[in-house]
C-alpha cells in the first residue's frame, strides 16, 4: 500500500517506510527532493503477518480466512456472533462495531488460539467486560461536546 501526505506510512514487500509528520517538514523534503520520508525498517515475518491482518480487517473486501490458521476460525465466529464481523465466501469483513475496536481485534486474532477475551468496549452479554471500566486495555471514555 502506498501512503500519501504527512505522516502517511507505505509498505512494499518486507519494507515499510514512514513521511515526515510535521507539514513544513514534509512540504519542504517534497519540494527539495520530491521525497519526505522520515524513516523506513524491515519487517519481520511476525510483523509482516501482523500487517497483513490489520490491512485485510481495514479493507472492504476484508480478511481472506484461507490465509489464517485453523484455529482462528472460533475467533472469527464469536466476532460474528457479537456483530463485529459479517463472514460470507471466505471472507471476513468488520461491520462498523467491530471498525471501532479494530486493533485490539487485530491483536486478540493474532494471539489465537485461545484467548477468547472480549475487546474493550464490548458488550458485557458477549463477553466480560469489568463493569467499573478496570483492567488491561481499558480505554477511558472521551466525553463529547456539542454546540460552538
Amino acid at each position: 500500500y502506498l501512503g500519501l501526505g504527512n505522516g502517511a506510512h507505505s509498505h512494499h514487500g518486507e519494507l515499510r517506510w514512514l513521511h515526515e509528520r510535521d507539514w513544513g517538514a514534509y512540504a519542504d523534503g517534497i519540494m527539495r527532493s520530491g521525497r519526505a520520508r522520515a524513516g523506513d525498517e524491515v519487517l519481520s515475518a511476525e510483523q509482516s503477518r501482523l500487517e497483513s491482518l490489520w490491512l485485510g480487517l481495514r479493507t472492504a473486501r476484508g480478511l481472506d480466512e484461507e490465509r489464517l490458521e485453523a484455529t482462528a476460525r472460533p475467533v472469527l465466529r464469536r466476532w460474528e456472533a457479537a456483530g463485529w464481523a459479517l463472514r460470507s465466501a471466505g471472507r471476513t469483513r468488520l461491520t462498523p462495531r467491530g471498525w471501532l475496536l479494530l486493533d485490539e481485534l487485530t491483536v486478540q486474532l493474532e494471539s489465537a488460539p485461545g484467548d477468547s477475551s472480549t475487546p474493550t468496549g464490548a458488550d458485557p452479554a458477549v463477553g466480560s467486560v469489568p463493569r467499573d471500566g478496570t483492567g488491561p486495555g481499558v480505554q477511558p471514555v472521551l466525553p463529547v461536546y456539542g454546540g460552538a
